[in-house]
């Protein structure tokens, strides 16, 4: 069972969500974003809507410039974690696909739209998403006998073989202001504290399995080579618990809903 970060989304209905028409101001606002997704439909008829990371949005807009070439437009490569383009400063490319960020939901995640000259193309998109929501995502951990972030970071990373690590301190957000990260040939790990919510469900820590970070370091690490699931029942294995949340599992209110892998010794 998967369960997907990334998800296929409908553009009518995030675009009433985002523009509604009782909203005081709202509609210049809908008539702009109508004329620029239609000037890119012009060139680019077929679109593909998903809200996503922006980790998945960098690998996306990677894949894409791999298998299609250079995306229309300006480059937003010197901004990208996992950049296809590395050419500095200012520039532009003329493409067969181009990709346009729409709007945040929430710390690093958001909607972006595809569009693609070529329904082939698309085809392929959709089916490289797929693959991509079945493999990372997050995951809250513990164990009776962690009793700190350090020690629950040093022992998933000596399970799954990780000698590249480091840890993080970060201003931007309150909920990854400390964490401990481990990379992989094929992923990487982020260890945090989790929210609130973790006095009601008995979880204290989040597991966020994401994408490979490319650097020319990456073909000397250890490989992973295993789908979320895997890593739960990997840490379940090894005593700890893993629940891979479902819902609304960012907000405080959340109910505690997931599918959940118990220690196994």
């Amino acid at each position: 069972m998967a369960f997907p970060t990334a998800l296929l989304a409908d553009y009518n209905a995030y675009f009433e969500a985002e523009f509604p028409v009782a909203k005081d101001g709202m509609v210049e606002a809908r008539v702009e974003e109508e004329q620029e997704r239609r000037i890119c439909l012009a060139q680019f008829p077929h679109a593909i809507l998903l809200q996503l990371s922006v980790s998945e949005l960098d690998f996306a807009n990677r894949w894409c410039w791999e298998q299609f070439g250079p995306a229309q437009g300006e480059c937003c490569g010197m901004h990208s974690q996992y950049p296809a383009c590395h050419l500095q400063g200012a520039h532009s490319h003329d493409g067969k696909w181009m990709t346009r960020w729409l709007v945040k939901t929430s710390y690093d995640y958001g909607f972006n739209e595809w569009y693609f000259a070529r329904f082939p193309d698309k085809v392929r998109f959709l089916e490289f998403v797929h693959a991509l929501d079945n493999r990372y995502g997050s995951l809250l951990v513990d164990a009776h006998d962690i009793t700190s972030l350090p020690e629950l970071a040093s022992r998933v990373f000596k399970l799954f073989g990780l000698t590249d690590t480091e840890e993080r301190h970060c201003s931007n957000h309150p909920r990854y202001d400390h964490s401990f990260v481990g990379y992989a040939r094929d992923a990487t790990f982020v260890i945090s504290d989790f929210n609130d919510a973790s006095k009601q469900i008995g979880y204290r820590f989040l597991l966020r399995f994401d994408l490979p970070q490319a650097d020319h370091e990456a073909q000397g690490r250890h490989e992973v080579a295993m789908k979320l699931e895997g890593v739960a029942a990997t840490l379940a294995y090894a005593g700890l618990k893993a629940l891979i949340p479902l819902g609304e599992w960012t907000w405080p209110n959340w109910d505690g809903n997931g599918q959940e892998y118990l220690p196994k010794i």
